[in-house]
């Protein structure tokens, strides 16, 4: 029971940059939040050993009214929590996502990927982890990128955001705020793998998503893509992948992505 206890102590004091990130602004709720969490899995358990102790010390005519007022005390605490529930889900009741495209004419010569990863040197819960927390407040967030073959002979970059919020202008203000690099200049097309997600706004389903569109016959230049969240690519060897071969050139065909220049097939 102490081991629960000083678990839920560490999760109300190193997690409080999650709860930060994902429910309010407040420490003191948040850190209420955690407490509710604690007496909705702690007075079951302390309820159980009180059972116990009263059965095997023949009390149990002393410990039935404890258990009587733990029962009040764990049901307000449930209620309590369906209250946070209604308050942040509240938050998520209306979608706003809005698609960006930029294209450019296709060609023999490849287009190159690069992409721009932020300078992270101090950042909290692992740079590999869904979203990171640094030093000066800012989340960033990782992207998702999918590669795909084009209905045309363009080549065609998509960007999808995406956020919700308790109103339609909340979700837009969500949207917009969110910051990103990208440019298509020549024969590169760049972009970041991960965008920041303000303060104020928190978490509340915001998604960056690349969609890069390639006419068949077109080649292209791969990077690592390891930072990316999720990828998804239209292989035509699924035994390849862009994740190892790094900076080999691929060509869109037919049945998908084909490695030109790989040495493991």
């Amino acid at each position: 029971m102490i081991a629960f206890w000083f678990s839920m102590g560490a999760v109300a004091i190193f997690g409080a940059d999650y709860l930060e990130f994902a429910l309010t602004n407040s420490k003191l709720l948040n850190f209420a939040f955690v407490a509710q969490i604690f007496l909705l899995v702690g007075i079951p358990i302390l309820m159980i050993i009180l059972t116990l102790y009263g059965l095997l010390r023949n009390r149990a005519y002393q410990i039935k009214p404890i258990r009587r007022k733990l029962d009040w005390i764990w049901a307000g605490n449930l209620a309590l929590l369906f209250v946070w529930v209604i308050f942040v889900g509240n938050d998520f009741t209306k979608e706003h996502h809005e698609t960006y495209s930029d294209s450019l004419e296709g060609s023999g010569d490849p287009v190159s990927l690069v992409i721009n990863s932020p300078e992270i040197n101090d950042y909290q819960f692992g740079i590999h982890a869904p979203w990171v927390k640094v030093a000066d407040q800012q989340f960033f967030q990782h992207a998702l990128l999918d590669i795909a073959q084009s209905e045309d002979s363009k080549i065609v970059v998509n960007r999808k955001i995406q956020a919700r919020g308790k109103n339609y202008g909340m979700a837009v203000s969500r949207a917009e705020s969110m910051e990103y690099d990208f440019a298509v200049e020549g024969q590169e097309i760049m972009l970041s793998d991960f965008f920041m997600i303000q303060p104020w706004s928190q978490w509340r389903g915001q998604i960056l998503n690349y969609e890069i569109l390639l006419p068949v016959g077109q080649k292209v230049i791969l990077p690592d893509l390891g930072n990316f969240i999720d990828v998804k690519l239209d292989l035509e060897n699924l035994t390849e992948s862009p994740r190892r071969e790094i900076g080999k050139i691929w060509e869109m065909t037919e049945n998908g992505l084909r490695c030109m220049d790989c040495q493991t097939i």
